[in-house]
């Protein structure tokens, strides 16, 4: 198999043309990893997530982008 890293370099035309799907794949695997974590956060109670640090409101943006603080 090859590594998606020498796709980019390769001269194969295929090869090049399959690289946004490689990239497209990726993106939507971390999106579904996102969601279940969302959904795992959300069904905990509001006193665990203050005990992560975490109010309700902010548990999408943290999962996506993670803390700032």
């Amino acid at each position: 198999m090859t590594p998606i890293g020498s796709v980019v370099r390769s001269r194969n035309p295929l090869l090049q043309l399959s690289q946004p799907i490689w990239i497209g794949l990726g993106a939507i695997l971390q999106e579904l990893k996102s969601r279940r974590a969302i959904h795992a956060l959300s069904e905990l109670d509001d006193h665990m997530l203050t005990d992560m640090g975490l109010v309700r409101s902010e548990i999408a943006l943290v999962v996506r982008r993670g803390r700032y603080r």
